[in-house]
Formats: structure tokens, sequence, C-alpha cells
């Protein structure tokens, strides 16, 4: 059986191939388990049992896998089609592997989560709340938690806090035209944050206004630094600049 959704227009879901059954009367008692395609994502298992509705479908329970790999993501939740798209599920991973779902580093993830959208586009407005995140990526031992959202063009960063062996960043605030921000980042090996990126760096400080002409009270010292053909063999910073001081700032 082949299945897409939305029935119309361009497929955010489909189903090749797999086995799926409805009974009784609304809500539906709706159940299956296959493969399930996703735009720009890889192939994956999904098993479920769900509760469907003239508006919406209730996930009572959810598994999926990517193909060939071990980790799971277990949920419940719920997608509604009227009166408007949007999307909700919250539940666990265990041994969850990156690497199968984006280009990242392999690794084994298990968290708890959150997660909340306007709609299946893309560009939609999205929640994401992460806890207790722990396993390994690059062969070393990785934690976190925190929340991320997206509207429009607009990034909030609340509590996050990530670790990677010695490399840590922590961000609070939000991120769009304009910076609100706090961060705190050490680490003795950037190459862990962005590949092609070499050096270590610590810093910490605060942005606040638009990117033309921003406040900022940070102090960075980094060294060694190197990405693509640019390099930088030594910082030491103190800045404290605002644009709306009438006194001179420093740097």
């Amino acid at each position: 059986m082949i299945l897409s959704w939305p029935l119309l227009g361009s497929a955010v879901l489909r189903s090749d191939s797999g086995s799926y059954a409805i009974s009784g009367t609304w809500p539906y008692a709706f159940s299956g388990q296959g493969d399930l395609v996703v735009p720009r994502l890889p192939p994956a298992k999904f098993t479920f049992t769900a509760s469907l509705y003239p508006q919406h479908i209730q996930f009572n329970a959810a598994t999926l896998s990517a193909r060939g790999d071990p980790g799971q993501v277990k949920f419940t939740g719920q997608a509604q089609w009227l009166p408007h798209p949007g999307w909700s599920a919250s539940g666990s991973a265990v041994d969850f592997n990156p690497a199968a779902f984006a280009r990242v580093a392999p690794g084994r993830l298990t968290f708890g989560f959150q997660a909340s959208g306007a709609g299946f586009r893309p560009r939609d407005a999205f929640s994401v709340q992460v806890q207790n995140l722990n396993g390994v990526m690059h062969n070393l031992p990785a934690h976190g938690s925190g929340h991320v959202s997206r509207s429009g063009a607009l990034w909030q960063f609340d509590t996050v806090r990530m670790q990677l062996a010695g490399t840590t960043l922590d961000l609070d605030g939000t991120l769009s035209d304009r910076a609100d921000l706090k961060f705190d980042i050490r680490s003795p090996d950037l190459s862990l944050l962005l590949p092609g990126l070499r050096g270590h760096v610590t810093g910490n400080g605060e942005i606040h206004g638009a990117w033309r002409d921003p406040a900022v009270q940070a102090t960075i010292s980094a060294g060694d630094l190197r990405y693509a053909a640019v390099s930088l063999t030594d910082l030491a910073a103190h800045l404290d600049i605002d644009p709306r001081r009438t006194t001179a700032s420093h740097a």
C-alpha cells in the first residue's frame, strides 16, 4: 500500500511500502508499519498506533528509525490539518545517530525531547526542547540540554548547554536582524564545532542591537586559528563597544 500526506499537493510524508489498517468509526483506529520518506531526509522505518479524527491524527505510540541503523526515536504526538496545519511530539531517543539524518559526524545519543511546529514546510515556525542528552560524538563524551525555536527569521536560544569532551558552548538569547545574546564558549579544538575550522578559543560576553552597530561586551582569547586560506596565530581581546554611548568605547 502506498500512502502520502497531504492527499493533495506536494507530499510531506510518503510510504511506498508497508502494512496499514483502519477500523471502527470516528475516531478511527489506525495502525501500521512500513517505510517513511520525508523530503531532504534519508529513508526511515516507522511503526505506530493512532486515532484518526476528521481534523487531526493522534499518535498514541510511534517508533522511528533510520533504515539500517539500530537507534530509535519513540514518541507520542499529533498532526493536524484543520483549522490550520501543525504538529507536536514528545518522547525519547535511544542510541540516536545524527549522521543517519544529517551531514554531521556519527555518534550515539540518548535524550528526551518535546517539539512542535506551526506547519510542515521547512520555513514554518518550530520549537524543540532537549533534556538530558548523553552519548558520544567524534568518539568523545557528549552532554547537552536546552530549548531552540525559530519563527520567521528570529532564532531563540533558552539555556542551551552543550559539551563535547573539553569543548563547551552556552547560549541564551535571540538572533535575527539584530542580536540579544549571551554566550560562553571554551574549546581546545574548534574542529569539533565546525569541520574545517582549526584552533582553540575561550570567550564569553553579550551582543545587543542591530548587526550594523551592535553593543558588545566580551572577553576572547584564541590561537592557532585556521579556516580555509585564513589563519590567525594569536588573539586576546576585551571588548566594550556601545555606539549609543557618548563616552569612548574600549577594545
